[in-house]
């Protein structure tokens, strides 16, 4: 279970960073989106200006691009030349209706069309920063003949049509008063008018306002210019915003959603949504609540409850299902929260939906794996817990087949002697089906056989089409897929572990691991079982020789170095830990002197039948270390166990009474312990937690005798 809740904190932790990953995306565009108003308002405020001045100005001013189109002429052009724009269309127009038939207005018409045409050179040589000056000889529509200074301006190079503007000042009446000064580019620099006459020193005036007013035109046209300049680097921004936006959102595996304030429209959903639900994005934009028809019924009360959170401007998180139309059924996890507008207003939400199917798969495996793993659990306590091995083989025949959920589950021990299998425990889901228990079965010189025999792990997908001659006998009374697992011990085989499915699917590879943990549990327990039924039945006289120690009927040192080793393996491979205490009566040689070795003897036997009493498991073994000093083994015992019962047994020897006017801890006889205890592997030996448990015991005395000390 701690590998699902790691799983989940590392995907949560992960989710946390790609939306904040998100949403400062999302206020980054938000600041792009004001600032782009600000200039369009800008320019827009700009342009306005410049439309207001350009048909007030009190100077002759026509717009027309370089193709020749007229875009507009002012109030003053109008005014002058008594023509419209209606009139006017083109440069070409102008040309036919105001310019006079000469030798000199030939040469006008040329350079006027020349610096209004499409193809012409004045395009290349006139840009933003140039003025081009004309002198024309035109015709009102009056008849009457006006000489016109023409100055020509670029407006922007930079769009696909380039805009011109043209102003004119009438200099027939005083065409030597006014002098324009301009450098090698053509632009103005300054100007001064000399009056012959108060006529014409009026005439000076109204044209220096003219040109103040060309002034104030060039100012505004490059003001407008900067702006619209700005303006374009607001939009290049934007568009590489947007694009950078694009690109994430179409290469993410979650789908991207975003939403109007009010739900009831989709503003942008990514590609993803189309592998997911199996919809197509023009179908949500279309119908936005459209996806909500594919959510699971037992889920869509819960989905639609949180949109009354989102509508009220809270974040939403939400776990449910989804039916895609090929019939699969997907888990999502969607996330979403508002975006606000400087105002505190509710715009739109954004989220987030990710597939948690993948995931969902892996908790529920491991969610598997752990109850197997509890369940193998409860098989082992069983199985430790008791001798018989009766009781043994039917609670491990039950467990594993409904563990594995297969449909039998046999327990069949192979008799060396005779050549013969016999079922000694048999568990049927179905109570009805055929048995075999106690049944007796010769042994074939088979394929199969002489696998078991050489302790190999046998699949049988199809028993029917098996050619083994063992197989076939029994194809017909257990179809489906077999497992046999052997069961061995010193290097023989005791029999077999049969489990049969309910189909033909093979075995997988977790199950295989369980039944072999539960076959090495069972090996475990029959060792322990013929070891005890051997003990039982062997002379007491051997007994005592080999493994009993003779005064105080525990086991002795022989048997306590053969037991920790077999101990340290099994718990090696269960990867559980293994405890030792090692306890010294204190000051015995004081006691044998003062007493007599005959009273010796007594104290020891009572304290080791104490101990016995104590220490009741049966995997749990008490011996005779040495002369004063016993050993107790814990199997699958932690420290804190191994603690608990050497207080136990500290306290009840004390309880003992047993007179020792010579000790000099205590008035009665005391002992001193020491506590050592590991989780057996392949780098460690059994001698490392008998050296532990020494140093300990060493520790305890050196310390004051009376106590117990853990390594």
């Amino acid at each position: 279970m701690g590998v699902v809740v790691l799983f989940n904190l590392g995907f949560g932790i992960y989710s946390l960073l790609f939306l904040a990953l998100l949403w400062w995306k999302v206020r980054s565009l938000n600041r792009i989106n004001r600032q782009h108003l600000i200039t369009y308002q800008k320019c827009q405020e700009t342009e306005n200006q410049f439309r207001s001045a350009f048909m007030h100005s009190p100077v002759a001013s026509m717009l027309h691009t370089a193709d020749g189109k007229v875009l507009q002429i002012n109030h003053a052009w109008t005014a002058i030349t008594g023509y419209q724009i209606e009139e006017i269309s083109t440069i070409a127009d102008w040309v036919k209706l105001a310019i006079t038939q000469n030798e000199h207005q030939k040469t006008s018409e040329k350079s006027f069309q020349q610096n209004s045409c499409k193809d012409c050179q004045l395009s290349a040589k006139i840009c933003p920063e140039q003025t081009f000056a004309q002198e024309l000889i035109i015709r009102t529509k009056s008849g009457e003949k006006r000489i016109w200074q023409l100055f020509t301006t670029c407006l922007s190079n930079h769009s696909s049509q380039q805009m011109f503007v043209s102003t004119a000042i009438d200099i027939t009446d005083n065409k030597m008063t006014l002098f324009v000064y301009r450098d090698y580019t053509g632009e103005m620099l300054n100007f001064a008018a000399v009056a012959v006459n108060n006529n014409q020193n009026k005439k000076a005036e109204a044209e220096l306002k003219q040109a103040k007013a060309e002034l104030e035109i060039l100012a505004l046209n490059q003001r407008w210019q900067l702006e619209l300049n700005e303006r374009q680097r607001t939009e290049l921004a934007i568009k590489q915003s947007e694009f950078h936006f694009q690109e994430l959102a179409d290469n993410l595996n979650e789908v991207l959603f975003i939403e109007s304030y009010d739900l009831s429209q989709t503003l942008y959903v990514s590609p993803a949504y189309e592998k997911i639900w199996g919809r197509t994005c023009d179908s949500l934009y279309a119908k936005p609540q459209s996806w909500l028809e594919s959510i699971y019924p037992e889920d869509i009360n819960r989905v639609k409850n949180s949109f009354d959170l989102m509508k009220r401007g809270f974040s939403s998180q939400k776990e449910y299902r989804i039916v895609r139309t090929d019939g699969s059924i997907r888990w999502i996890l969607a996330k979403s929260f508002p975006i606000y507008d400087d105002r505190g207003n509710l715009l739109r939400h954004v989220g987030l939906a990710e597939d948690l199917t993948d995931r969902k798969q892996v908790e529920t495996i491991l969610t598997q794996q752990a109850q197997k793993e509890q369940a193998l659990y409860r098989v082992v306590r069983i199985i430790r817990n008791s001798l018989d091995l009766n009781i043994i083989f039917d609670v491990a025949s039950r467990e594993i087949a409904q563990l594995l959920a297969v449909e039998t589950a046999n327990i069949i021990q192979y008799l060396r002697l005779f050549k013969v299998w016999r079922c000694v425990s048999e568990y049927h889901q179905n109570p009805t089906n055929s048995t075999i228990l106690h049944q007796e079965i010769p042994e074939i010189n088979s394929n199969i056989v002489q696998q078991l025999h050489q302790f190999k792990i046998v699949q049988i997908t199809n028993p029917s089409d098996s050619k083994d001659e063992m197989v076939s006998q029994y194809s017909q009374t257990y179809p489906g897929a077999w497992l046999l697992v052997p069961l061995h011990f010193d290097n023989r085989l005791w029999g077999i572990l049969s489990l049969i499915s309910k189909t033909n699917s093979p075995w997988q590879q977790q199950d295989i691991e369980l039944a072999c943990a539960v076959t090495d549990q069972l090996a475990i327990a029959i060792y322990q079982s013929e070891l005890y039924q051997k003990l039982q039945a062997a002379n007491q006289e051997l007994k005592r020789l080999a493994t009993i120690d003779g005064l105080t009927q525990l086991a002795n040192r022989r048997y306590f170095d053969q037991y920790l080793q077999v101990e340290w393996r099994r718990n090696r491979r269960e990867k559980t830990p293994l405890a030792l205490i090692l306890l010294d009566v204190d000051y015995f040689k004081f006691y044998n002197d003062t007493y007599g070795h005959i009273a010796g003897d007594d104290c020891l036997k009572k304290i080791a039948l104490t101990i016995k009493k104590l220490v009741r498991r049966p995997g749990d073994l008490v011996a005779r270390y040495g002369g004063e000093e016993f050993a107790i083994i814990l199997p699958q015992t932690d420290i804190n166990g191994a603690m608990k019962i050497a207080e136990i047994i500290n306290q009840k020897i004390k309880q003992l009474a047993i007179l020792h006017r010579n000790s000099e801890v205590s008035q009665y006889v005391t002992v001193s312990l020491g506590i050592s205890c590991m989780i057996p592997n392949l780098q460690t030996s059994y001698l490392e937690l008998l050296t532990l448990a020494d140093q300990a015991l060493y520790h305890a005395k050196e310390q004051g005798r009376d106590r117990l000390v853990c390594a």
